[in-house]
């Protein structure tokens, strides 16, 4: 992993290039991902299916978590490793309970986790690349709301864009296990911090949008249509359910802001105690 990191702090434009092919190899076969994984499991029971794929995701993050073991006993800081890797295995089981609808959502922490590492290079700072991969993770969240099937989605799925996150930080605890840091690069102000200045235009632009009427969280009383509307059909209650027995939360836009702000400050320490490659 440090040579392969190193190789890519060499190759800045083809690390770019790596990232926007993974990115629309991520973003645009949505349906036809769908399509085929309905091919390939249609024989399966929705609860033999869903079952199916937790048992191959508990596999997966036990093969995820041998190298990372393996590396802590290497390079150190076991108790801090462990602790993020514990917080986000839980936060995943947390997403299976309330977040996710069908269970092969959780490719989404695998498709970001990916990001993530490639990604890394490209800053060589955790919450540089946790909150790139989040604002990358939101505007694929948006491609499929406003443009894939606009008909079909009642709401911006917040509920993604946090599991999407959960997935990046997956990636930057298997990079972290390697003792790979932040040490050679000269320390900044938030001032001159580009995610700063990024979240302050994101949020004046957002409040801009919905003072002037232009972005709506929920639909106008007066039956109107805004421009941009984030939650078509309101939940009647905390938990959504789709029939038969699939019940789930729906993250409503004020509380998936929340979640995401939360879940990067709890992930910045990560930069904390690098070591350098």
């Amino acid at each position: 992993m440090n040579a392969f990191v190193h190789w890519l702090c060499q190759r800045k434009l083809l690390n770019i290039l790596f990232v926007i092919i993974y990115f629309l190899l991520v973003v645009l076969p949505h349906e036809q991902v769908g399509l085929f994984t309905v091919w390939v499991f249609k024989d399966l029971t929705r609860d033999a299916y869903n079952q199916l794929i937790m048992i191959l995701g508990f596999v997966g993050l036990g093969i995820y978590a041998i190298p990372i073991l393996n590396n802590i006993r290497k390079n150190g800081e076991g108790t801090f490793i462990l602790f993020y890797l514990l917080c986000t295995s839980i936060f995943a089981i947390l997403c299976f309970k309330l977040l996710i609808v069908i269970n092969i959502e959780i490719i989404h922490f695998i498709q970001y986790g990916f990001m993530a590492i490639l990604l890394f290079p490209l800053t060589m700072r955790y919450r540089d690349t946790l909150f790139w991969a989040t604002i990358l993770g939101a505007i694929d969240e948006a491609y499929q709301y406003f443009y894939l099937a606009p008909l079909r989605t009642d709401y911006y799925d917040f509920n993604d864009v946090i599991i999407n996150l959960i997935g990046a930080a997956f990636g930057l605890i298997f990079i972290r296990s390697f003792g790979i840091g932040m040490t050679k690069l000269k320390k900044r102000t938030w001032l001159k911090s580009p995610i700063v200045w990024t979240s302050l235009l994101i949020g004046l632009g957002s409040l801009v949008l919905y003072v002037t009427g232009v972005l709506h969280l929920y639909p106008p009383e007066d039956g109107s249509m805004p421009s941009i509307l984030l939650n078509r059909k309101p939940p009647n209650g905390f938990w959504s359910v789709l029939q038969p027995y699939v019940k789930y939360h729906v993250v409503l836009p004020i509380e998936g802001v929340l979640i995401t702000v939360g879940l990067l400050l709890f992930y910045f320490p990560l930069d904390r105690f690098g070591r350098s490659i």
